[in-house]
C-alpha cells in the first residue's frame, strides 16, 4: 500500500513540475516573445525586400495558442499594407505534434494601398493554385478568414482604381479528406468610383469538384449572390484551369440577374436617346447561360426583361484581343414608347449617374492604355405597338460607326418594319463628342393608304398608296439644343387615292363621300425647333399640292406649327402663318371653269385641331373679291365657321358666267356688288347677319340664314332702299323661237322639300318704267306651296295689293291678282316716258293663272282676266324737255276689260267718253307674238264715225285711219299713248313670269 502510494507521489510531482515549467516557459514567452518576433520580422524583410513591421507582438494562450500583433504593415515600392490588428489562431494539438496549422485569421481594420501591375492577379492566383511545400505549415483543415472595416485604394497601370472601404468580410474554409476544399464567403462594403460611393456584397460557396478531363482543377461556384449598388445576381457555374490551354481558364454556367442597369455601366448605352436609357437603367429577370475563357465570351441563350418586353436571343464577346459586344435579342411584342417615351412627346431627362461608365464612351477617343469596346447589337420584335399603329417584324441593329481624324466614332443605328402592306427603313447616325451630330434617314415605300386610316384616324383616306422620304440633322446632348439646331425634310406622297368627305358629326363613319384623287404631295422644311408647354414647335416652310378630277389645289404655309396631344389623338397648332391656297381648273371636266382659278391669302391660326382663324384674308376668283376675319372650327353637327367679310365684285356677270348663268342681262358687266356681314354657320347651317350690301347702287340691309336638315330652311328679312329692276331686264325686243325655248321638262318636286319664310321690303321699286314705293313682298313656301301675300306698294298716290301662289310638282301652277285704284297717270306716264303725256286716275286689276311643265311655255300657259279705267284723263304731246306741249285733249273716262287664254288678250268693251269725242272698239293682245290688232270707232258732233285701226308690235304700234292727217295724228295717238302706258304693265309681267 505505501509502495504505491509512493509511487503516485511520484507521478504527481512530474506532472507538477512539468506544468510548473510550461507555465514557466509561457510566462517567459509572453514576457518576451515581442522580443522575438521582431527578431523574425527583421530577418524576413532582409529576405523579402519588404518593410514589415508591428508595433507589438504577443503570444495568447486563451481557448486556443494565438499571435496577436497591432498595428501591423507591409510595405513595398508600390504597395503597402497596413492592419491595426492581426490575428492568427493555429490548432493546439497540431502544434502539440510538431505542426503549424493556421486556424483562422483576423484581420481588424486592414487597409491595402498602392499600385497593381497587369500580371499581379495572375501571379497571385498561381501562388494560391500551386501546391503546398512541405508540412510544416499548413492551413487547418476548417479555416475562418475574418475581415473588419477593411478598405483598399489600388490603381492600375491604365488608369483603373479600386477604391473598397468599410468592408467586412467572413469567409470559412473546410478541406476534405480527399484534398479537396469548400469555401462559404460574405463580403460586404462600398466601393468607390469616381468618388461616388457604391454599396456592395458577394456571398456564395465555392467548391473544388475534382479536374476536366485535361487535368485541369473544376471549382464550382453555387448560388453567388452579388449585389452592387441597386443591380444584383445569382451565379452558378464552374471555373477549370487550364494549365496548358493558350485560354488559361474557363468559366461556364448559367447568370441570373434581378436587376441590372446597362446605362449604368456599359458606355454604349449612354450615347443613346434618354428614353432608351431609362429603359436599359432597368433590366431584369434576366437569364445568361454561358461559358468564358481567355480568348471570349459565348452566350447561346439569353433571356430579359426590357421596356416592358419579353427578349430571348444570344450574344456574346468574339475575342478580348478586339473586343465587341454582340447581342441578337428578340421579344414577340413590344410598346415603342415603353422603350422611346420621345415617340409620344414625352421628352424625359437622361438619368444622372455619379460615376463614369465602366467602358469607354462611343465617340470618344480612347485614353491612353483603355481599351475600345465594339458593339453590334440587334433587337426586334414581332409585332411594334406605336400608339394605335402596330408594325410588323420590326428590328434595329446598333453598331459603331466610323472614326475622324480627331479620333471620334459614330454610333449607327438601322431599323427595318413592315407596315400596312409597305416597307419602313431608318438610318440613324450619332456622331461623337460633345457636339453630339445626329443624322437620320427615313423611307416608307407601298404603305396601303386605307388600312393606314383605319389605324391612324387623322389620316381620312379611303384608298391609296403612300411613299415618304425624311431628312433630319442636328446636334446636341439636349432637348433644347437639339431642336434649336434642327434642319429637317419631309417629303410625303399619296397616289391614286380617296379623301373621305367629312359630313355632320365628329364620328369617323359618318361621311358625305369621297373624293377621289389622283396625287397629294406633302413637303416640309423645318428650319429649328422648341419643345414649349408639352408641344413640339417646329419652324417652317408646310406645302402641299392635290389634284383631282381636273383641278389642282395648292397651299403654302410658313411659320411655326406646334404639334401635342396623346399617341391616340394628336394636335397641331399654329397662329399668325402667312399662307398661300390655290385651286386651279386644269381639264374640260368643270366645263366653264376650265382655266379658272382662286387664290386665298391670309394669316393661317389653327388651335387643337379644332378652330381654323384667317386673319386679313383675301379670297380672289374671276368677278369676285373677298377680304375679312374668318374663323372655322367643331360644332355640333361637325365644321362651323364665323368672322366678318367684305365682298366685291366688279363684274357679276362674268362670276354667273362662270358658274354657266347665261342669258342672265341682269348680270351686265356694269353690274357691282359690295357684301359686309357678319357670317357664321357650319356643315348645315350659315347666318348672314347685320348684312350691309351694295348691289348695282342699290343699298340691302338685314339678315339671311340657311339651314339643311331633314329639308333646306331658309329665312330672310332684307331691306332695299332703291332697286331698278329695268336695268336686270332689258328693255330690248326678244324674239321667241318656240323650237329652240322648248327644253327638257321640269322635275320641281325638290321644291317640296324646302321651306321657306321671310320678306322682303323695298322704299322705291323701278319696274317696267314705273316708280313704286314702300314696296311689302312677304314669302312662305311650305310642302311646295309658294305663297306670297299680302303683297303692298305705294302706286303714283295709291297702293297696290297683290297676291300669289304657286304650286311644285314636277311642274308648276301659279295663280296671281293684283289691282290698283286711283293711280296718278300723269306721274306715271312722265316715268314711263314717250311722245305722249297722259293724265288722269287709272285703276287696274288683273287676275291670271297658269301651269307650266318647262322652260318655253310661257306666255302661251297665261290665263285669266283683266280690266282698267282711266277718270279725268287727259292727252298732250311731250315736247323735247319732256313736259307736255300744245293744248291738252280731255276725256272723262276711259277703260276696257277683257280675258287672256293661251297668252292671249282679248276685249270688245273698249269705251271713251270725253267732251264732244267717243271711241269704242276693242281687239287682240297677243302676248306670245308680241302683237296688237284693235278696231276703234271714234264719233264726234258733226263728223262721220272714224274707223280707226291699231297694228303692229305692243311697244311700237301703229294707227290707220281713213281720213286726213290731222286728225289721224289727234285722235289716233290717243289709244296709242295709252297702249305705250299699259303696255308695259303687260309686256313686263310677261317677261317677269318667263
Amino acid at each position: 500500500m505505501l509502495h504505491v502510494f509512493s509511487r503516485f507521489r511520484l507521478l504527481l510531482g512530474i506532472v507538477l513540475a512539468l506544468l510548473f515549467l510550461a507555465a514557466a516557459a509561457c510566462w517567459f514567452l509572453q514576457r518576451n516573445f515581442g522580443y522575438f518576433a521582431q527578431q523574425y520580422l527583421d530577418k524576413l524583410s532582409v529576405e523579402t525586400g519588404l518593410a514589415i513591421r508591428a508595433q507589438s507582438v504577443r503570444v495568447s494562450l486563451w481557448h486556443a495558442p494565438s499571435f496577436v500583433a497591432r498595428t501591423f504593415s507591409v510595405e513595398s515600392a508600390d504597395m503597402r499594407f497596413s492592419a491595426a490588428k492581426v490575428i492568427l489562431c493555429l490548432d493546439l494539438f497540431a502544434l502539440l505534434r510538431g505542426k503549424v496549422v493556421l486556424k483562422s485569421l483576423l484581420l481588424a481594420q486592414p487597409a491595402v494601398k498602392g499600385e497593381v501591375a497587369p500580371d499581379d492577379a495572375r501571379r497571385l492566383a498561381a501562388f494560391f493554385a500551386a501546391p503546398t511545400q512541405g508540412e510544416a505549415f499548413a492551413p487547418s483543415e476548417k479555416l475562418r478568414l475574418t475581415i473588419e472595416q477593411g478598405e483598399a485604394d489600388l490603381a492600375g497601370k491604365d488608369t483603373v482604381r479600386l477604391q473598397l472601404s468599410g468592408m467586412d468580410c467572413d469567409l470559412s474554409v473546410l478541406q476534405s479528406k480527399a484534398g479537396g476544399w469548400r469555401v462559404k464567403a460574405d463580403v460586404r462594403g462600398v466601393v468607390a468610383i469616381d468618388g461616388a460611393r457604391t454599396p456592395f456584397s458577394l456571398g456564395g460557396v465555392a467548391v473544388t469538384c475534382g479536374r476536366s478531363n485535361q487535368g485541369g482543377r473544376l471549382v464550382g461556384f453555387e448560388d453567388i449572390d452579388m449585389r452592387l449598388g441597386g443591380d444584383s445576381a445569382r451565379l452558378n457555374a464552374v471555373l477549370t484551369r487550364h494549365d496548358a490551354d493558350a485560354a488559361g481558364f474557363g468559366l461556364a454556367g448559367s447568370l441570373h440577374v434581378q436587376r441590372v442597369s446597362l446605362t449604368r455601366w456599359l458606355g454604349f448605352a449612354r450615347n443613346l436617346s434618354p428614353g432608351l436609357q431609362w429603359a436599359l437603367d432597368n433590366v431584369t429577370d434576366a437569364v445568361l447561360d454561358f461559358s468564358l475563357d481567355g480568348r471570349g465570351l459565348s452566350v447561346p441563350h439569353i433571356e430579359a426583361s426590357v421596356a416592358g418586353g419579353r427578349f430571348t436571343g444570344s450574344g456574346g464577346v468574339r475575342t478580348w484581343a478586339n473586343p465587341e459586344v454582340a447581342l441578337d435579342l428578340t421579344a414577340d411584342r413590344l410598346r415603342l414608347e415603353a422603350g422611346i417615351p420621345e415617340a409620344v412627346g414625352r421628352l424625359p431627362r437622361p438619368p444622372d449617374f455619379p460615376h463614369a461608365p465602366l467602358t469607354p464612351m462611343p465617340g470618344e477617343p480612347l485614353k491612353p492604355g483603355e481599351i475600345g469596346v465594339n458593339y453590334n447589337i440587334r433587337l426586334g420584335a414581332r409585332t411594334l405597338d406605336y400608339a394605335s399603329v402596330a408594325f410588323e417584324n420590326a428590328g434595329v441593329a446598333i453598331t459603331q460607326g466610323k472614326q475622324d481624324e480627331n479620333g471620334l466614332e459614330d454610333t449607327l443605328l438601322t431599323a427595318d418594319a413592315r407596315f400596312c402592306g409597305g416597307s419602313l427603313h431608318g438610318e440613324a447616325v450619332f456622331g461623337g463628342g460633345h457636339a453630339g451630330p445626329y443624322a437620320v434617314n427615313l423611307r416608307f415605300r407601298d404603305v396601303d393608304g386605307a388600312a393606314a386610316s383605319e389605324i391612324l384616324t387623322v389620316l381620312p383616306l379611303n384608298k391609296g398608296r403612300l411613299r415618304g422620304d425624311v431628312q433630319l440633322t442636328s446636334q446636341g446632348r439636349s432637348i433644347a439644343e437639339f431642336l434649336e439646331r434642327l434642319r429637317a425634310r419631309v417629303d410625303v406622297v399619296l397616289t391614286q387615292g380617296a379623301l373621305l368627305l367629312p359630313d355632320a358629326g365628329s364620328a369617323r363613319e359618318a361621311r358625305a363621300g369621297t373624293l377621289d384623287i389622283r396625287s397629294l404631295v406633302v413637303s416640309v422644311d423645318a428650319h429649328s425647333g422648341v419643345w414649349e408647354k408639352g408641344r413640339l414647335a417646329l419652324n417652317g416652310q408646310w406645302s402641299s399640292v392635290l389634284e383631282a378630277a381636273g383641278c389642282k389645289l395648292r397651299s403654302e404655309l410658313a411659320g411655326t406649327l406646334s404639334f401635342g396631344g396623346s399617341a391616340d389623338e394628336g394636335t397641331v397648332f399654329f397662329n399668325n402663318c402667312p399662307g398661300v391656297f390655290s385651286l386651279q381648273f386644269v381639264s374640260a371636266d368643270w366645263a366653264t371653269l376650265q382655266g379658272v382659278s382662286a387664290e386665298l391669302k391670309g394669316n393661317f391660326s389653327l388651335r387643337e385641331c379644332k378652330q381654323v382663324e384667317v386673319g386679313n384674308a383675301r379670297l380672289s376668283i374671276p368677278g369676285i373679291e373677298v377680304s375679312g376675319n374668318i374663323q372655322l372650327g367643331g360644332g355640333s353637327d361637325g365644321a362651323a365657321f364665323k368672322g366678318a367679310v367684305v365682298v366685291r365684285s366688279k363684274d357679276m356677270g362674268q362670276l354667273a358666267r362662270l358658274f354657266g348663268v347665261t342669258g342672265a342681262h341682269f348680270l351686265s358687266s356694269a353690274c357691282e356688288l359690295t357684301l359686309d356681314t357678319d357670317i357664321r354657320g357650319g356643315m348645315r347651317a350659315v347666318t348672314l347677319g347685320n348684312l350691309r350690301a351694295v348691289v348695282d347702287q342699290t343699298k340691302v340691309t338685314g339678315s339671311f340664314s340657311a339651314v339643311w336638315r331633314e329639308q333646306p330652311n331658309l329665312e330672310f328679312d332684307l331691306a332695299a332702299d332703291a332697286v331698278n329692276a329695268d336695268r336686270f331686264f332689258s328693255d330690248r325686243k326678244e324674239k321667241t323661237n318656240k323650237k329652240s325655248s322648248a327644253g327638257k321638262a321640269w322635275d320641281l318636286r325638290f321644291l317640296r322639300g324646302m321651306h321657306v319664310k321671310g320678306a322682303l321690303r323695298v322704299d322705291r321699286l323701278a319696274l317696267w318704267g314705273l316708280n313704286l314705293r314702300d314696296v311689302m313682298l312677304p314669302v312662305l313656301l311650305e310642302n311646295g306651296h309658294l305663297v306670297c301675300s299680302p303683297v303692298k306698294a305705294g302706286c303714283y298716290g295709291s297702293t297696290l295689293h297683290g297676291k300669289s301662289v304657286m304650286d311644285f310638282d314636277r311642274g308648276l301652277c301659279f295663280a296671281a291678282d293684283f289691282s290698283v285704284d286711283g293711280a296718278e297717270m300723269t306721274a306715271a306716264s312722265k316715268d314711263v316716258g314717250g311722245g305722249v303725256v297722259l293724265g288722269g286716275k287709272v285703276g287696274l286689276s288683273a287676275a291670271i293663272s297658269g301651269v307650266l311643265g318647262g322652260p318655253g311655255q310661257m306666255p302661251s300657259a297665261l290665263n285669266g282676266a283683266w280690266r282698267f279705267l282711266v277718270r279725268d284723263g287727259s292727252y298732250q304731246k311731250r315736247g323735247g324737255d319732256g313736259e307736255g306741249k300744245g293744248k291738252a285733249i280731255e276725256f272723262a273716262t276711259a277703260g276696257a276689260s277683257g280675258d287672256i287664254k293661251a297668252g292671249v288678250a282679248r276685249s270688245n268693251d273698249f269705251a271713251l267718253q270725253g267732251k264732244g269725242l267717243a271711241m269704242n272698239g276693242g281687239g287682240v293682245v297677243d302676248l306670245n307674238s308680241d302683237a296688237v290688232d284693235c278696231n276703234f270707232i271714234v264719233n264726234m258732233p258733226g263728223v262721220p264715225e272714224i274707223p280707226i285701226r291699231l297694228h303692229g308690235g305692243l311697244r311700237d304700234s301703229k294707227t290707220t285711219v281713213s281720213v286726213g292727217k290731222v286728225i289721224l295724228n289727234t285722235l289716233g295717238a290717243v289709244p296709242k299713248g295709252i297702249f305705250d302706258v299699259l303696255g308695259d304693265v303687260v309686256q313686263g309681267a310677261w317677261k317677269l313670269l318667263r
